[in-house]
């Protein structure tokens, strides 16, 4: 198997050059690749690079969005055994020159904008030198490693895109890049502390990519719809390599809106959905959706929350979808369900292993392996990074040794091999000395067809320490009666909410990924309980479950 991303592309190029690899909006309109030409402009950025300075090992950072010039940067930087930094487009310029700084990036390549925003303005802010300088010739003092920078047309002090790949002429590119090259720097999104920096290498990145791949059923036949911004982990480090692997069609979708979803996804018959959960969400709902609109629609990944997977699945008749799990730090997935699964396994686990990685469940405090079927922490070895990158102290605690790495994830494996996730070992509810799982509460509350989301987080209460709080999206006009009833029919005592919050879907608050933010849904949580009873009373008696609707 090819082990870096130059071989991969060389190797679709000589059985079948001529076919579709990539669509995507380009910097002057949409843009149709073959494997040939994908090949040939990241070889000719390739050699700009080199020209530019650049070798094995430096960085490049994009301030790209999902275009096919992102792609063909990636191409570039790998072939030469240089590390892609993607940029988040959504950054500000004080987030811009945090990352530049940290990075130390050599080149930088940014398209014109993003939404309204002006990255050539936004860069140029970032340090006087910028604009006053000689394209390649930059010498700044926030950033002394920066050299270039490159926009689609040029600008004070930086190449235009054509006119710095024009500078690779004649370049010879020697020294292939290495399967332990670093091909991406992807930082997280950095929710509850600083953003943390992962290092993926070459090879383990093309290995696991198989392995996604092969799990949801991936091949050339097919053209994958990628939603999720490609600086993140599902778009970098999960969607790119098993789509290279594969050898099929990727389809780029640039701004997100619903709409243009639709309407992408129903040009070019994409048939596996690669997005963000928020996207399954806003598509469905769109005014203008319908299913058969989504027809083409077979694979792809299942996404978070029970919810979603049912709207996916179900509603939208991607019965193919797979639940996975997985981690940036991880190189993706670790594991991954079959698209024949039965409906409650997608619905009640993550999948089962995925080849080249071991698992431990263990006891959060000793460490010490649980017996089987028993929650407890999840540690992992395998494909994984042994560091973040420069090694801040702080996340240390993350590699416990011997190669294993601490998901901070509780969970356990069922008799079937199958992964059942329960929660965030932050976020675990004790309700009376009982830990409960909001992730087990949530699931059991999505099985009522009348509650299409839920979301439950725990808040300090004067009797057990901690009670529970679901906020709930309904439908048909459901009222929190019906909800008690059916929870005290269905599951113990302790898993019964103390207070349920109706509430729309755009009420609970979510990460720029389309997690639910459980940090700040807590907050309002709190918010909410006090304006409603000021005094600051109990949250309810032990088992009783009471029920605000939204005005």
């Amino acid at each position: 198997m090819s082990q870096t991303i130059g071989e991969v592309v060389d190797a679709h190029v000589a059985t079948r050059g001529d076919e579709l690899a990539l669509v995507g909006p380009g910097f002057a309109g949409t843009r149709r690749l073959t494997w040939r030409e994908l090949r040939d402009e990241g070889a000719a950025l390739a050699r700009a690079l080199v020209r530019a300075g650049v070798g094995r090992g430096d960085r490049v950072a994009a301030l790209l969005g999902n275009r096919p010039e992102w792609v063909v940067t990636a191409l570039a930087a790998g072939r030469i055994g240089a590390t892609l930094v993607p940029l988040n487009t959504w950054y500000k310029p004080a987030e811009l020159a945090w990352t530049l700084s940290r990075t130390g990036a050599v080149v930088l390549l940014s398209e014109a904008g993003f939404l309204k925003r002006d990255f050539a303005s936004d860069i140029a802010s970032l340090d006087p030198g910028i604009a006053a300088g000689t394209p390649g010739e930059l010498r700044l003092e926030a950033f002394p490693q920066l050299r270039t920078v490159v926009h689609p047309e040029a600008r004070s002090g930086a190449f235009g895109w054509d006119e710095f790949v024009a500078r690779g002429s004649g370049v010879v590119l020697d020294g292939p890049a290495r399967p332990e090259d670093p091909l991406f720097l992807l930082y997280t999104s950095g929710s509850t502390a600083e953003p943390k920096g992962v290092v993926l290498n070459q090879g383990p990145l093309l290995q696991n990519g198989t392995g996604i791949g092969d799990r949801r059923g991936i091949d050339s036949s097919d053209r994958i719809w990628l939603g999720s911004p490609l600086f993140y982990g599902l778009g970098a480090a999960n969607c790119l390599p098993a789509w290279l692997t594969h050898g099929a069609c990727l389809v780029l979708q640039g701004v997100f809106t619903a709409e243009t979803a639709l309407d992408v996804i129903e040009r070019e018959r994409c048939t596996v959905f690669y997005g963000m959960s928020n996207m399954v969400l806003a598509i469905h709902e769109s005014p203008v959706y319908s299913r058969e609109r989504v027809s083409s629609l077979v694979k792809g990944a299942a996404g978070i929350s029970v919810a979603e997977r049912k709207i996916l699945i179900e509603d939208m008749g991607v019965s193919g979808a797979t639940a996975s799990y997985g981690a940036t730090e991880l190189y993706g997935n670790c594991f991954g369900g079959n698209p024949d699964d039965p409906l409650d396994l997608k619905y009640e686990t993550t999948g089962y292993p995925l080849p080249g990685f071991e698992f431990r469940i263990v006891d959060p405090a000793s460490l010490e392996d649980l017996d089987p079927g028993e929650v407890g922490l999840l540690l992992v070895r395998g494909f994984v990074i042994d560091a973040y990158d420069g090694d801040p102290p702080d996340t240390r605690s993350a590699f416990v040794g011997d190669g294993w790495y601490s998901t901070g994830d509780l969970g356990a494996f069922g008799a079937d091999g199958y992964f059942r996730y329960h929660s965030r070992m932050k976020e675990m509810i004790k309700v009376g000395g009982i830990n409960v799982s909001p992730v087990e509460v949530e699931q059991i509350l999505l099985r009522h067809p009348g509650i299409r989301e839920a979301s439950v987080v725990g808040v300090p209460d004067a009797v057990r320490g901690e009670a529970m709080v679901a906020v709930l999206a309904v439908a048909g006009g459901l009222e929190a009666d019906e909800v008690r009833g059916y929870m005290r029919d269905t599951a113990a005592a302790f898993k019964t909410p103390s207070r349920f919050l109706i509430r729309g879907s755009d009420w609970v608050p979510r990460t720029a990924s389309g997690k639910v933010a459980k940090a700040i849904l807590r907050e309002k949580v709190l918010t909410a309980l006090a304006e409603d009873d000021p005094a600051g009373g109990a949250t309810g008696a032990p088992g009783e479950v009471q029920g605000d609707r939204a005005s």
